[in-house]
């Protein structure tokens, strides 16, 4: 069931940003359905809070409504930038700050680590 969830929280191809909340929910199942392999602060986020709502930048703004609610607005797209990345905020408000990934010191997550190091000294 795992690797069934991993390729849909996972996509290999390029979505429209109205499907963002769709994978950010798959992604939540999935970490559900992780089990014991998961962040333990993860999991209590998730049953503590439960369902949040995607944070307003986030947001397609396709719609008049969606544009009048400010949808979108601020939203800064990683590839119009260096590197492809942006310091942004992804999660919900109650969710801010949080970190649910520490990488090991080993294979491919050694490389992982350095590479988030790198941008978390960006400013």
């Amino acid at each position: 069931m795992r690797s069934h969830l991993r390729s849909f929280a996972v996509p290999s191809f390029a979505v429209p940003s109205v499907a963002v909340p769709c994978f950010a929910a798959l992604g939540a199942l999935y970490l559900v359905a992780c089990g014991p392999s998961i962040d333990p602060a993860a999991k209590a986020d998730i049953e503590a809070h439960g369902a949040l709502p995607v944070p307003a930048h986030l947001r397609n703004a396709s719609s008049g409504t969606g544009k009048a609610l400010g949808w979108g607005a601020g939203y800064r797209y990683p590839h119009d930038f260096e590197g492809h990345h942006v310091r942004e905020e992804y999660l919900p408000e109650a969710l801010r700050g949080r970190r649910y990934y520490a990488p090991s010191d080993s294979g491919e997550e050694r490389a992982i680590a350095g590479r988030l190091a790198q941008w978390r000294e960006k400013k």
